[in-house]
């Protein structure tokens, strides 16, 4: 399978990857989560020689059960651990004002990304951003539509606050 088709089909599954060579082996890694940063990274129980290897077996999506304990070249774990922990950005605040400055621009400019907002925000716990990554255009737009109406709907609910005990009853 060419390298496109691969990550192609890997992005279902992990939709944000990266690539390296170290050497000459070819690997496709995803970031790591919060929770691994902060139990793998950064735990201090962990002994210092195995932290490389877990780092690797965890984020390597390609290629499938490399054997990391067994590499053709000393350091080879190391060396995409580093790069592992780079491309993930936990501790990189530079990184992480950046993201979040590009994330700000396309969520107010890109409308599709609106769109997707607001079905989220009608849907909250029916619909997932990743089950909408899934949807056709037809699909998107019907709840989009849908979701108009639902947040109309909200809005104009008024709910009865009592102003204080003398109206609340018993």
């Amino acid at each position: 399978m060419d390298k496109e088709k691969l990550i192609f089909f890997l992005k279902k599954k992990c939709p944000i990857l990266f690539e390296t060579t170290i050497k000459d082996d070819y690997f496709i890694f995803r970031p790591l989560t919060k929770y691994e940063f902060e139990n793998v990274v950064i735990n201090p129980n962990i002994k210092e020689a195995i932290v490389s290897e877990i780092i690797c077996e965890l984020c390597v999506v390609y290629p499938e059960n490399y054997d990391f304990e067994n590499c053709k070249y000393a350091g080879t774990p190391e060396a995409l651990a580093t790069e592992i922990i780079d491309k993930s950005g936990w501790s990189d605040e530079e990184f992480i004002r950046e993201e979040m400055e590009r994330l700000q621009k396309k969520y107010n400019e890109d409308y599709v990304a609106i769109i997707e907002n607001q079905i989220l925000a009608a849907f909250p716990s029916q619909i997932t951003p990743e089950e909408i990554n899934h949807w056709d255009i037809y699909t998107l737009l019907d709840y989009y539509i849908r979701s108009n109406y639902i947040l109309e709907a909200k809005s104009k609910v008024q709910l009865l606050v009592p102003k204080d005990d003398s109206e609340v009853l018993h």
